[in-house]
């Protein structure tokens, strides 16, 4: 896992380094810890000092790997071929409080309450009001290999490795309805909102830039082409980040949606997969 300076968004600079003992593959932020999946395990890594990360707490989640984790309150969520939900009120000794099957697992969304999982089916959500005992309470279904989910307002915005956006309403999360779509040319793996626009990251086919103000016609307005391989987008502030196996992180200007550039660059040894961004 590694730490980077983003304050001046064109010179990004890492300042800090942990390596897990196996593959990192999703990370998520809450106050001053770090929530990593790494491989079968989630490790709580302390960020006080952000230029010397530390191991404080890790659970074992096997056969469970989290390819994406959401911190809500004192749980963790993560979806890995499962949903898994950690209780980490004491960072120092995270602890498995329950598990359900949701056969290919890869993303995972919060709304209140409700968890929604992006996995082979299509779309589960869960009221997770009792971490200890989720209970499923609806869904989408959808048969082909679903990447991951964001909420906003009632809508679900699910990407599928094959076929791309869809958008489905979860309004009544007992009869979750598509009402829209669009297919993108490569495997969309990884999606954010940016105010009207839905950004997916679509691996060889670089960053698709779609607008959903109208979540009944998402219409394609732009691409950034400028990284090989994109495989997860972050949005902060008026900052977009991106990550991929084969371009480090890239930092877009965004001020044009239609076009956006790189603005800052670093490049990292390995295959940057993860990414979450807190403060600068």
């Amino acid at each position: 896992m590694r730490v980077l300076d983003a304050t001046n968004a064109r010179f990004p600079s890492e300042i800090g380094f942990f390596e897990v003992p196996h593959n990192s593959l999703c990370v998520a932020v809450d106050s001053q810890y770090a929530y990593v999946g790494d491989e079968g395990w989630l490790r709580v890594i302390d960020l006080e000092d952000p230029s010397s990360p530390r191991l404080i707490g890790s659970c074992n989640s096997s056969p469970g790997v989290s390819f994406d984790i959401v911190v809500q309150g004192t749980y963790a969520y993560a979806a890995g071929g499962t949903m898994m939900i950690f209780d980490v009120s004491d960072p120092t000794a995270p602890v498995l409080a329950s598990e359900v099957l949701s056969p290919g697992a890869s993303g995972i969304a919060m709304s209140g309450q409700l968890a929604y999982v992006a996995d082979f089916s299509g779309l589960r959500v869960f009221d997770v009001s009792d971490p200890q005992n989720p209970t499923q309470v609806g869904g989408w279904s959808y048969s082909g290999s679903n990447s991951d989910v964001v909420v906003r307002d009632s809508i679900a915005y699910v990407v599928t490795y094959a076929e791309g956006l869809h958008i489905v309403s979860v309004s009544n999360p007992q009869n979750c309805v598509e009402i829209g779509q669009l297919e993108t040319p490569g495997n969309a793996v990884n999606i954010a909102l940016k105010d009207n626009f839905a950004l997916i990251a679509d691996e060889g086919f670089g960053l698709r830039i779609i607008d959903v103000s109208n979540p009944t016609t998402p219409i394609e307005v732009g691409v950034f082409s400028g990284c090989e391989f994109v495989e997860n987008v972050y949005c902060s502030g008026n900052n977009v980040f991106i990550t991929g196996a084969f371009c480090g992180l890239r930092v877009l200007d965004f001020n044009d949606p239609l076009n956006p550039s790189t603005m800052g660059y670093h490049s990292s040894p390995g295959p940057a997969i993860g990414i979450t961004v807190v403060d600068n």
